[in-house]
């Protein structure tokens, strides 16, 4: 074999070619520059307003956060989330956002709208709906009017001590009804708006009582109505339900008897009451509450029983059946038909006999829990506390009527009905200040049924401290009828409204005339005041 020869150390392979490195430094900043105009290009500006939705007005101070499409912010380097202020014009404006972003405002009383997705827009318009509605009621000379009550639908609040009310999270459109005693309830719509005041008009019933058999009654009625409308009289009381337990409208609920066609049912009872506020009268639904025989009949576990006989209902000196006062079945069954008053316009609610038995033998009854003061106001500040959270809605005014003795004493008189303690639980108190119902001795008189002016003075004189500065005020039944020895004609009606009219500085709220038979002393009652009359083609609205 031949021998290889041996490479010498001389040899070397050929040198690779060599790119500059010039040029490597070219293309690396030409890729740089290439990647900073594409992140440029994604890089964008979005501006805009947030206004209010209701008035167009700038909105100030309201966050505005934008939420960019976090792929396209990754690759654009820019923040994923950033959040600003609108300024004094209400504009907002994001230096940098991606092509693909979202938008979500906040502003302290505005709704929170649902987050909106943009896909290349760069300007918004931005409309906040308000979620609070706010104002302020005022009486007739535009002074403001605290704790007044103000309802929106089912929600209810007091105004403030400068009249002020507001709702959080307030419909768009809706009714607000306002109520203060003294005064007519106001109904005042609104739609689509932030701010709505609510101006009050005084007012002071003058009024007389009227049982469902005249109410239903369409000969007796035109009488009735012209006596209101051609004299200072401007209220009616009309039962609803009297001591029988009768009622004199078609009621919704089970056990209500109605009173039948032709004796005292009122067979379209939103029709009676639009037919007297188109005369400006103010209407009164009265209801007996526990005295009411045939709840009795109908749920005689809802009664009171007699200790003696365990399986008897207890009755008192007229025989008639009570229904228990510690029941919330009978509470709420008489503030269901309240309710239903309500609806259909009656402007207040009376309730009568809303106390426990005054006579008969009371040792004898048998009721659920200890026959002490603290327990029977209770059970009557129970029933009123339910009564307005059912009627505050509708504006309904709540009144209770009272025995006259109640003005002169500090208790409750065993049955639960404590001037004091009512004065902050209902509207209106209506003692019955009959001078014919006062003994021998009341005031010093012999016969305090002669002194119809002295009587009614002296007892509501002594009665106003109990309502000052509190929420309820007075108005007292007063007397248009006889009992012997002293008959009573328009001198002595006349002299008791004299008295009442007297009497008012501010806490009392008018008067009623009381005849069973609605038969009442035209010659007592002044003329209709001129402004009055002026003025029924403006009444306000309910």
């Amino acid at each position: 074999m031949g021998r290889r020869r041996k490479r010498g150390l001389s040899y070397l392979p050929p040198a690779p070619s060599r790119t500059p490195f010039l040029i490597y430094v070219v293309l690396a900043a030409v890729l740089l520059v290439a990647l900073y105009q594409v992140k440029k290009d994604m890089v964008k500006s979005v501006n805009g307003e947030v206004v209010d939705a209701y008035t167009g007005q700038p909105i100030v101070d309201a966050n505005v956060t934008l939420k960019n499409d976090a792929t396209l912010a990754h690759t654009a380097g820019i923040e994923p989330e950033t959040t600003v202020k609108t300024d004094m014009e209400g504009r907002f404006n994001f230096g940098k956002a991606a092509e693909k972003y979202s938008l979500r405002v906040e502003a302290l009383n505005y709704r929170v709208p649902p987050q909106t997705d943009y896909d290349q827009i760069f300007k918004a318009q931005i409309r906040l709906t308000p979620g609070i509605i706010k104002g302020i009621v005022k009486d007739d000379a535009g002074n403001p009017m605290p704790r007044a009550t103000v309802s929106i639908g089912e929600r209810t609040t007091i105004t403030g001590s400068e009249g002020d009310f507001q709702f959080y999270d307030a419909p768009e459109s809706g009714k607000i009804i306002v109520k203060a005693t003294g005064f007519w309830r106001s109904i005042t719509p609104f739609e689509k708006t932030a701010r709505q005041d609510v101006k009050m008009t005084s007012f002071r019933a003058k009024g007389v009582y009227v049982p469902a058999v005249n109410a239903a009654n369409e000969d007796f009625m035109p009488n009735l109505l012209n006596l209101i409308t051609t004299t200072e009289l401007n209220t009616v009381v009309i039962d609803l339900k009297d001591e029988s337990g009768r009622i004199a409208f078609n009621s919704k609920q089970a056990l209500a008897k109605s009173m039948t066609e032709g004796k005292g049912l009122i067979s379209d009872l939103p029709g009676l009451t639009e037919k007297l506020h188109s005369r400006n009268i103010y209407a009164i639904a009265r209801f007996s509450v526990f005295l009411d025989p045939i709840l009795t009949d109908e749920k005689p576990e809802w009664s009171l029983k007699s200790k003696s006989s365990p399986n008897r209902l207890w009755a008192d000196t007229a025989n008639y059946n009570w229904s228990n006062p510690y029941s919330q079945d009978v509470w709420n069954y008489n503030i269901g038909l309240a309710k239903e008053a309500a609806e259909a316009g009656f402007d207040e609610i009376q309730f009568d006999y809303l106390r426990f038995p005054a006579l008969g033998n009371l040792a004898d009854i048998s009721y659920d829990k200890d026959n002490i003061a603290s327990n029977r106001m209770a059970a009557v500040a129970g029933f009123l506390k339910r009564a307005h959270e059912v009627l505050n809605p509708y504006g309904t005014y709540i009144s209770m009527n009272i025995f006259g003795l109640s003005t002169l004493q500090t208790d409750d008189l065993e049955v639960g009905t404590k001037l004091e303690a009512l004065a902050d639980q209902v509207d209106y108190l209506s003692p019955t200040l009959y001078p014919s119902s006062w003994g021998k001795g009341t005031f010093g008189y012999d016969q305090p049924a002669s002194k119809p002016y002295d009587v009614v003075r002296n007892v509501l004189i002594n009665a106003k401290p109990f309502f000052q500065g509190r929420s309820a005020m007075l108005r007292p039944w007063l007397q248009d009828f006889s009992l012997e020895p002293v008959r009573y004609g328009s001198k002595e009606v006349r002299d008791q409204i004299r008295a009442a009219d007297e009497s008012d500085s501010g806490t009392a709220g008018g008067w009623m005339l009381w005849n069973s038979q609605a038969r009442y002393t035209a010659g007592a009652l002044n003329p209709k005041p001129e402004n009055e009359v002026r003025n029924n083609a403006t009444s306000p609205k309910r």
